[in-house]
């Protein structure tokens, strides 16, 4: 289980926050989701222009097993980000 807490915060005011097995997005203390990182089951790229709780256009789409369209986020360094989902969940598939 990982203990470190890994913050992403956008000049807009969005926050991403893993700590341990949680993923937590909020949006300028007026949105706040938490979302468990074991049920994600896939993290690709996309440029989507659906409306979310993204900064950018360079956005990632976060898949849940048990949820229909996916969490898109635009975290700063997202590499770094995909990492460390994957080294609480080693089964996310990724294109990155």
């Amino acid at each position: 289980m990982s203990v470190a807490i890994f913050e992403i915060i956008t000049f807009t005011g969005f926050k991403y926050i893993i700590d341990g097995t949680k993923l937590t997005v909020s949006m300028l203390y007026v949105m706040k989701e938490t979302y468990d990182i074991c049920d994600i089951v896939e993290v690709k790229s996309t440029n989507t222009i659906l409306a979310s709780p993204a900064a950018s256009m360079d956005r990632l789409a976060i898949s849940f097993k048990d949820r229909r369209s996916p969490l898109i986020i635009s975290p700063k360094d997202k590499r770094a980000f995909v990492q460390e989902l994957i080294s609480i969940n080693p089964n996310i598939r990724t294109n990155l």
